[in-house]
């Protein structure tokens, strides 16, 4: 009986333990006690507890740290912030619970870098790589690289965990295709970037569309037009007797250089019967040209008209006399004369010369990189004109002083920053200093013959005033020019031609080629002629007899 006993006092012990125990767990929780009840990062069992997050949420772009305050307080408990793990790839990004009372943690697995705290921008190509097309991934949204056009792709990479596009031209004769740069590949069928026709594709062109009276249009292994097989047989019967002809040898129907919209000058006809207006004028000069003492106008075909007027012209204070490229002169502004002229074609007469490009004003920029294709032109605040250089030197820009689009040459191919002139004679002026005074646009006369001065446009010399000329400017080897005091003409009498100079296949001073040695050059150099074959004259002077 006492054991029964006793066994019913430790049962009534243990309820009225476990009834205090309860208890006090409810007065604790009445009394807003906050107990963390955390174990090994699972959520808190206290409601009375807030969670914010810096970055918003799950955005592993973003630095970002979970803080748990207390809900009455407004005490931060607790805080989480972003970290990477050691492998450089994880990311525990923190965030809030549904409840947003507490953390939670979701392990992430970044495209690229993890590092600070947050996933980094990530780009698939490692950078600016034309040539293959990669994806960025950055701050919750990806870029692929596409085409812009069909030249052009448009490039996303990243930059200081930045993401950046650009748009970005594929090196010629390259291509876009599906976002990336792809070379052309002759013989796949495909025209494409640079290629006239491929293999049996010939874009549906035939003889006739390119000019011809019939015949088979081919295609070469390099992927440009073979006419070959084309027909012309009646263009160089002297007639004008084929749709496809402009003309043919001297007949050019009623057409002339002035019904064409030029200034003059003289028409021509090309070996396939296409039209060459090279010798046509597109400049014309009322007092003849370089005449210093008549007042003239010049104009060209876009219609500017500029005429010889007292005073100094150009764009910089500084240069006030003689070619625009010249020298200061200090006592030139008094007496000078603005000068116009058709010019700027002539191996005496450049549009650059020494690093300026300065036909009409003298503020213009010049550079030209024959390895990379083009010529860069800047006048004054008008932005940089860029412009491609043809395969014989020659490239097309729209010229500073006029506003009319010109072809240009380069005198050296080959060479950076080589002089420049024209394929035409085109609007342009010098500043000249008048030796007695301008009156009215012209220079009032006091030169004679005899007076020591190159200074009439029908003097060759005076005195021993030659200007540039020499014996060997003249095509001799030696010997010393003089000068007729009557007539201001030279006399070779006394230069020295030595036998056999010409025939020698050197190119000496004097001649312009030498028997089969053409110092490199083509019919195209000239920039008159599209093809043909040149040759040397027994004079060692170029033959154009079959360029065309």
């Amino acid at each position: 009986m006492a054991d029964k006993k006793k066994n019913y006092n430790q049962e009534n012990a243990l309820r009225l333990g476990f009834i205090t125990v309860l208890a006090m767990v409810a007065l604790v929780i009445a009394m807003g006690f906050n107990l963390d009840l955390n174990v090994a990062g699972t959520a808190s069992k206290n409601s009375n507890t807030i969670c914010s997050d810096s970055d918003g949420g799950q955005r592993e772009f973003f630095v970002g740290t979970v803080g748990v305050y207390n809900g009455d307080t407004y005490k931060l408990l607790k805080s989480y912030p972003d970290t990477c793990a050691a492998d450089g790839k994880t990311l525990t990004e923190y965030i809030c619970n549904e409840q947003k009372t507490d953390r939670k943690s979701v392990t992430i697995t970044c495209p690229g870098e993890c590092s600070g705290g947050e996933c980094k921008c990530y780009d698939s190509d490692g950078g600016r790589n034309l040539y293959v097309k990669g994806t960025t991934i950055w701050r919750g949204g990806t870029y692929v690289d596409r085409c812009y056009d069909t030249n052009r792709v448009y490039e996303f990479r990243c930059d200081n965990n930045i993401m950046y596009g650009s748009y970005d031209e594929c090196t010629y004769p390259d291509y876009c295709s599906n976002g990336v740069c792809v070379k052309p590949v002759c013989g796949n069928g495909i025209v494409e970037r640079g290629e006239d026709c491929d293999g049996s594709n010939l874009l549906g062109n035939d003889c006739t569309r390119l000019g011809f009276f019939g015949g088979t249009l081919a295609c070469t292994r390099d992927c440009k037009y073979d006419t070959s097989r084309c027909i012309n047989q009646v263009c160089g019967d002297g007639i004008i007797n084929q749709m496809n002809e402009q003309c043919d040898g001297n007949d050019f129907g009623s057409l002339t250089c002035e019904l064409l919209g030029f200034l003059g000058g003289t028409l021509a006809c090309k070996g396939d019967c296409i039209l060459d207006t090279s010798r046509c004028n597109v400049c014309s000069d009322s007092d003849g040209g370089l005449n210093y003492e008549a007042r003239g106008t010049v104009r060209n075909i876009e219609g500017n008209t500029k005429t010889d007027t007292c005073g100094v012209a150009g764009f910089n204070p500084t240069d006030l006399c003689g070619d625009p490229m010249g020298s200061f002169d200090s006592t030139c502004a008094a007496n000078a004369l603005v000068e116009h002229y058709c010019g700027g074609n002539t191996a005496l007469d450049l549009i650059k010369v020494n690093g300026v490009f300065s036909l009409g004003r003298t503020d213009c920029s010049y550079d030209s990189y024959p390895l990379d294709g083009y010529v860069y032109v800047s006048c004054g605040t008008s932005g940089t004109q860029k412009a491609p250089i043809g395969a014989d030197g020659s490239f097309t820009l729209i010229a500073p002083w006029d506003g009319t689009i010109y072809q240009f040459y380069l005198v050296s191919l080959g060479t950076a920053n080589s002089d420049i002139r024209s394929a035409r004679p085109i609007m342009t002026y010098k500043n000249i200093q008048c030796r007695k005074g301008c009156s009215d646009g012209a220079c009032q006369s006091d030169k004679i013959c005899g007076d020591g001065i190159i200074n009439q446009i029908n003097e060759q010399c005076d005195g021993n005033d030659f200007g540039s000329l020499t014996c060997e400017s003249l095509g001799f080897t030696g010997g010393t020019l003089a000068c007729d005091a009557a007539t201001c003409t030279y006399n070779t009498d006394r230069c020295i031609q030595s036998p056999n100079y010409c025939g020698n296949i050197l190119i000496e001073p004097g001649e312009e080629c030498d028997g089969t040695n053409l110092g490199g050059r083509t019919c195209t150099y000239f920039g008159n002629f599209t093809a043909g074959t040149l040759a040397c004259t027994d004079m060692c002077t170029f033959d154009f007899t079959n360029c065309y």
